[in-house]
């Protein structure tokens, strides 16, 4: 069986048929205009379940533009503008009379651009908002205000005018608010703009998604928050012991007792992508049936191996003093601030301060009162080996 480290879909989605349901059974109707946000740790599958959204959406004939703000590089407003511009092009081609690439209307100079544009007699504002947004990433305007205002209304004016539905999806939407101006941040008031915008469409649903628990509380879920209200949202959760063995007769060739299934569920906490990277290496063991102990032998080989490669990327979301705290928490299974404080020297009000920090970036959880664990066992165990 093949495993991925990349978003899945279809068959190979396991045990997420409850969200799926609750979201497709909504955004299929034409008329509704509810959109959703999911919340979760990072890598538990929120890009696999919007990519299957997108696929059922696209059969029904529904058009999806999906843009990932992680995938915004440089993290600059021009670019995400840019990206959306491409993307909004890209899923109309089909669906109207021109069938243009960004790169090609952005080629074209402003005279050359509205004239075509007047010779496919849309309306006035679809027009404009088209015409200005190629005209802004070309670089021929400068008012970022009226770029995004355009490029956001762009979307659901296409939809209006092919008479379709539209589905507006924004992967790890709490990075908008890290965008820039040159060294200016503007991502908060980009967030208003999309919030004020949204409450406008006609024919267009947004699904946003986001890991960072306190920064989608700021733009999503808290009564102060932009776009409170206007968004169902779902808690994308680890997966449990009953998917374990879905994902065990799915990707595996091999028989597992219930204490390696268990051991698997505690070695991956249930992550799907730690899933896929322990069950390619236990697809490489030459033994049938596979116990606690294999699942052990598969973990540290990981570790050992690939460890750098899957795991270091938690590191660049930290602060130097946020992956101190991790590390005694590793090394010593420290859970409370007093005990992590004593085992790092450090003062009890840092230390309360980081692990709010650590909480919000889905790196540890609180388990009981003044408690917290790691979110993920694997990264637990890599920071381990590596102190």
């Amino acid at each position: 069986m093949t495993f991925y480290l990349t978003p899945v879909t279809g068959k190979l989605l396991i045990n997420r048929e409850e969200e799926l349901k609750q979201i497709l059974s909504e955004l299929y109707k034409q008329d509704s205009r509810i959109g959703f946000s999911l919340t979760g740790i990072r890598r538990v599958g929120k890009t696999s379940i919007l990519y299957d959204i997108k696929e059922k959406l696209e059969r029904k004939g529904i058009v999806v533009i999906y843009v990932s703000v992680w995938k915004t590089i440089p993290d600059t407003l021009d670019t995400f503008l840019s990206n959306l511009f491409d993307e909004t092009m890209l899923a109309f081609r089909n669906k109207l009379p021109f069938k243009m690439k960004m790169s090609e209307l952005v080629r074209m100079s402003k005279e050359t651009l509205l004239s075509f544009l007047e010779h496919l007699k849309l309306s006035f504002d679809l027009g404009a908002d088209i015409s200005y947004t190629a005209s802004y990433v070309r670089g021929d305007e400068k008012d970022v205000s009226k770029a995004t205002i355009h490029t956001l209304n762009l979307l659901d004016k296409l939809a209006q005018k092919a008479k379709i539905k539209c589905v507006l999806m924004i992967d790890e939407f709490p990075s908008v608010t890290e965008l820039k101006i040159g060294r200016k941040m503007v991502g908060p008031a980009i967030v208003k703009s999309i919030r004020t915008i949204n409450e406008t469409y006609k024919k267009t649903v947004l699904v946003i998604s986001g890991s960072y628990m306190h920064t989608m509380q700021s733009v999503a879920l808290s009564a102060k928050a932009p776009l409170y209200k206007q968004l169902i949202n779902i808690e994308i959760k680890p997966l449990d012991k009953e998917a374990i063995f879905e994902f065990a007769q799915t990707y595996l060739r091999k028989k597992l007792s219930e204490g390696a299934v268990n051991a698997l569920l505690e070695a991956s906490s249930g992550i799907p992508y730690n899933l896929q990277i322990l069950g390619r290496e236990l697809d490489y063991l030459d033994a049938e049936d596979l116990d606690a102990d294999a699942m052990l032998k598969a973990v540290a080989s990981v570790i050992r191996r690939e460890g750098d490669l899957h795991f270091r990327e938690y590191m660049n979301i930290m602060q130097s003093t946020e992956v101190k705290v991790a590390k005694i928490m590793a090394l010593t299974n420290a859970r409370s601030p007093k005990e992590i404080a004593d085992g790092g020297n450090m003062q009890l009000n840092e230390v309360t301060a980081l692990l709010r920090n650590l909480l919000d970036k889905g790196i540890v959880r609180k388990v009981g009162r003044g408690e917290y664990v790691f979110t993920d066992n694997m990264f637990k165990e890599w920071l381990k080996h590596i102190c």
